[in-house]
């Protein structure tokens, strides 16, 4: 009997383990279906925020308001890694994605600057400061805890199933997207897209909170404070410096395909923002097809060599489409971006186990979120806006090359370095430490 209970306990607590790794993958859907929703998004953003502007500066207003993230994010990032030293990983994921189900909500509520004037775009930015911060604690922790509290057979499956997360909620705002801006009423129905990402927030929050187990706290940090948080950033800011562009790159290589393409190939093509929001659809299919098969041959092979490669095959595919765009058809552009998902997706999928290892684990969760956030915000969600800057300064379509290239021999040269400097070997994608720098 006493053994029938103990099955009946083991079976429940899997259950709820299991449980409770869908609703984080829950979260991460509806944090980038938000964010992407936003970016496929701005063209109608643009006229209903920033009326008074020309549609090329309405789009760059329109993601200009990223640059609120570039705060918020790295803010969020501290504030919610020095949770899980207090109250555990759990209880800090569950307010997290309470924060960001409750900012898509109000986003979708927003008047706009024809009902109230300034305090729209002020409101705006005070939203996605809001969304942003809270966030940051959602990519700062739940991709790791996904990984390290599965058993080891199953850890690259949750990988690939986070990831493909990602690609879903992605899929579902470019879907939307497409639906809405195909709509002559674009100008309100904006709203019922970020209504229903707050639906599906309140989902992956009663997930978390029915299946919420107990969490041992780690009891040398159980009461950390700020004083105790910051020099712990101050030990390893070599590492965090070097990880910020790379991180970056990694954005760049969805932001670039899949938010600054498509409002700016309508600008100089022939071809319409809804054709081109089609086509991201079709890419984002492929993509969520590829991920599987991608994680699968990482996993087997160098992850080091595979960012490498991947990096360059991103950037170089990049390079060729954007001095042919002109002259290009709708078939080549499709089969130009096809090649920079491919390069994208191998170095995501490369990048999370190549950089797990470079934290020491008691401070991972705090390192992994100041460096991604402030990578993510400073260089990879400012693509859209800093690239269609130089387009506007030089009237150049292949201009934002300049911004790629750069950020791409800064990332190479880095992981270079850590790969060197860090003294670590690979076999088979595990790592063998043979030291680390403290």
């Amino acid at each position: 009997m006493f053994s029938l209970s103990n099955n009946h306990q083991h079976f429940q607590s899997q259950r709820s383990a299991k449980s409770y790794r869908w609703s984080i993958v829950i979260g991460n859907l509806l944090e980038h279906f938000d964010s992407s929703l936003y970016g496929f998004l701005a063209p109608v953003l643009g006229k209903v925020f920033f009326p008074d502007f020309s549609p090329l500066y309405q789009l760059i207003l329109a993601y200009g308001v990223y640059v609120i993230t570039f705060v918020a994010r790295p803010l969020g990032g501290i504030f919610f890694s020095k949770l899980t030293y207090q109250y555990g990983s759990l209880r800090t994921l569950l307010w997290s994605l309470m924060g960001v189900a409750i900012a898509t909500g109000l986003m979708g509520l927003i008047p706009g600057a024809h009902q109230i004037g300034i305090f729209a775009p002020c409101l705006l930015m005070v939203i996605r400061f809001a969304q942003s911060f809270c966030a940051a604690g959602e990519s700062a922790i739940a991709g790791y805890y996904l990984i390290e509290n599965s058993a080891k057979n199953q850890q690259m499956s949750w990988s690939a199933m986070y990831q493909s997360s990602t690609v879903l909620g992605i899929l579902m705002a470019s879907s939307l997207s497409t639906l809405i801006l195909f709509s002559p009423e674009n100008e309100e129905l904006w709203r019922l897209a970020f209504l229903l990402g707050f639906a599906l927030g309140i989902w992956g929050l009663w997930m978390r909170y029915y299946y919420q187990r107990e969490e041992t706290m780690i009891s040398s940090l159980s009461f950390c404070s700020y004083e105790k948080v910051l020099p712990r950033i101050r030990i390893h800011w070599k590492l965090i410096l070097c990880l910020i562009p790379i991180y970056g790159f990694s954005y760049l290589t969805y932001s670039l395909p899949f938010v600054f393409l498509n409002p700016f190939l309508a600008q100089i093509t022939p071809f319409s923002l809804s054709t081109l929001l089609e086509q991201t659809s079709s890419l984002l299919w492929l993509d969520a097809l590829l991920l599987p098969g991608v994680a699968f041959l990482v996993h087997r092979f160098n992850w080091f060599k595979t960012l490498i490669g991947c990096a360059l095959l991103f950037t170089l595919s990049a390079a060729i489409m954007l001095v042919c765009l002109l002259q290009s058809s709708l078939l080549t552009i499709f089969f130009g971006r096809l090649i920079m998902v491919i390069g994208g997706v191998g170095f995501t999928a490369a990048l999370i186990p190549w950089t797990a290892n470079l934290y020491p684990s008691r401070d991972k969760y705090l390192l992994h979120s100041v460096g991604y956030n402030m990578g993510s915000e400073l260089f990879g969600r400012s693509t859209p806006v800093i690239c269609l800057w130089l387009y506007a300064m030089t009237n150049y379509p292949s201009s934002p090359l300049i911004y790629i290239f750069s950020l791409t021999i800064i990332a190479l040269g880095l992981m270079i370095w850590l790969q060197f400097s860090y003294g670590r070997q690979e076999v088979k994608g595990d790592w063998v430490e043979t030291g680390f720098p403290s």
